[in-house]
């Protein structure tokens, strides 16, 4: 990639008011290296393009309107992103400890809630969310470790990262706060190149599928070739 990217997007909305929508983060996968993000605009991540799919994920965020700032509530709207793949991930994450600043005395509730409905109320008590720092749980093998907090409204105060690998969102009382827990995998996916005859007998049925225990084994499974469509495909994605 090359340039800057918009800082703003501005959306006309039917009534004829406008709404604002910020630059919160870019991520791309499939070029080298990958995955690479940035939340710089004026910085965009410089990636070698090969042959694999590059795809480019550009995401805003609205920094104003109806239900950004409600004025009887307050809480971090947070989620779990696999840079390795540009997907959330649905998934256990984080533990929530209140009061803030420590974390050693979970709030069970909070913790549910996070996990759960991606939701930390902050209107009793500010609270100070951990990352986990492997989603163990994930289907994704190997699992994806934690690379950073990402503040999608960095201008918002009273929010706060630190600890442990800048693993911890403090979040101070009567605050909200929109955050994504970034994990990748720097690994790239296993491909098998050639595995002999009889190892495959051993281990895959006739429809290529690993066998359970107590199947019965069928023909070898067939040589596969690393993945990729042979040519150049970039796609760019704006979520707003």
């Amino acid at each position: 990639m090359g340039g800057v990217l918009q800082k703003d997007w501005i959306v006309d909305n039917p009534d004829g008011s406008q709404l604002t929508y910020q630059f919160a983060f870019v991520n791309v996968t499939g070029g080298d290296p990958s995955p690479a993000s940035s939340t710089d605009p004026n910085n965009p991540p410089a990636i070698q393009i090969g042959e694999d799919p590059v795809v480019v994920l550009v995401v805003y965020v609205p920094v104003e309107g109806p239900g950004i700032a409600p004025a009887n509530d307050s809480g971090a709207t947070i989620d779990a992103f696999d840079e390795s793949t540009n997907l959330l991930v649905d998934d256990d994450f984080v533990i929530a400890y209140a009061p803030p600043g420590q974390t050693t005395t979970k709030d069970a509730e909070q913790t549910t809630s996070g996990n759960v409905s991606g939701w930390v109320d902050t209107w009793s008590t500010g609270e100070t969310i951990a990352a986990y720092p492997r989603i163990s749980e994930y289907t994704n093998n190997p699992s994806p470790d934690f690379d950073k907090w990402v503040n999608l409204l960095p201008s918002s105060e009273g929010v706060t990262i630190g600890g442990t690998d800048n693993a911890d969102l403090t979040v101070s009382i009567k605050t909200s706060a929109y955050a994504l827990a970034f994990y990748k995998n720097n690994a790239p996916p296993l491909v098998i190149e050639h595995v002999p005859p009889h190892l495959t007998q051993a281990l895959y049925g006739p429809d290529g599928q690993l066998l359970a225990p107590g199947d019965k084994p069928g023909a070898p499974l067939q040589e596969q070739r690393p993945q990729g469509r042979g040519r150049k495909e970039c796609e760019v994605d704006i979520v707003l």
